[in-house]
């Protein structure tokens, strides 16, 4: 089995899913294409949070993909109005900031923080946690306690720096917080934090740093060879 792979952009540590009794959180599930994903290769239990209530009735079903409407954000219960985008799918953020696909609609949502998230997860171990909430994920970690953010053994993060840039500092504090937690920060996206994997020191096997680095810069040289045959033909 490989040590990494990667899934809707989102890149996560195989080793610690297989043959785990943990719970995987689908944080921003759309459609929870990414539970799916879980549930077929390592049959663990997911509990996928989506704040767009037109995306339920599309959302993967499966006997272990918990499916709740709520917008994951620092804030716990709180009836948010987040403004609706679409740039070729539908999707809601919270930031203040203009993001180019506003459709001037809105959607009402309650608000759910790692706190409350955990406490549906119950006592289990919580294996990964994916996060894409579209610009909520600061506001998320910053919220969050360092005993709740420990109980997690990986995320694997899409920040939305590419969104804004002023979010880059933002990226900045989240890194600093997790590396001062003991999780080890890989990134695998050149040029934004679009696909980051933060995976706590006691959860890494033997030779992970040459493996990330090998995974890493593989996937550097194939995209420079795909644009360099595109350009080509």
């Amino acid at each position: 089995m490989t040590m990494f792979a990667n899934h809707l952009l989102h890149t996560y540590m195989t080793t610690r899913l297989a043959g785990s009794d943990g719970v995987v959180l689908d944080l921003g599930a759309s459609t929870a294409d990414f539970s799916a994903h879980i549930v077929d290769q390592y049959d663990l239990d997911c509990l996928a949070f989506e704040a767009h209530p037109g995306k339920l009735d599309r959302m993967a079903v499966h006997p272990r993909i918990s499916l709740y409407n709520r917008l994951v954000s620092g804030s716990a219960d709180e009836q948010r109005s987040v403004a609706e985008q679409d740039n070729g799918f539908v999707w809601v953020s919270e930031l203040d900031a203009e993001l180019g696909g506003e459709t001037a609609r809105s959607v009402s949502v309650a608000s759910i923080n790692l706190a409350g998230i955990l406490a549906l997860a119950g006592g289990r171990p919580v294996a990964l946690a994916k996060v894409d909430v579209e610009g909520s994920e600061f506001a998320f970690f910053e919220a969050a306690t360092d005993a709740e953010i420990l109980r997690v053994e990986q995320f694997t993060v899409e920040f939305h720096d590419f969104l804004d840039p002023a979010l880059s500092p933002s990226v900045d504090s989240v890194r600093r917080r997790l590396e001062g937690l003991g999780y080890r920060w890989m990134k695998f996206t050149r040029h934004t934090n679009g696909d980051v994997l933060a995976v706590r020191s006691d959860c890494l096997p033997a030779g992970w740093k040459v493996r990330y680095l090998i995974e890493k810069y593989h996937r550097g040289l194939t995209r420079i060879l795909q644009r360099m045959l595109g350009n080509a033909a």
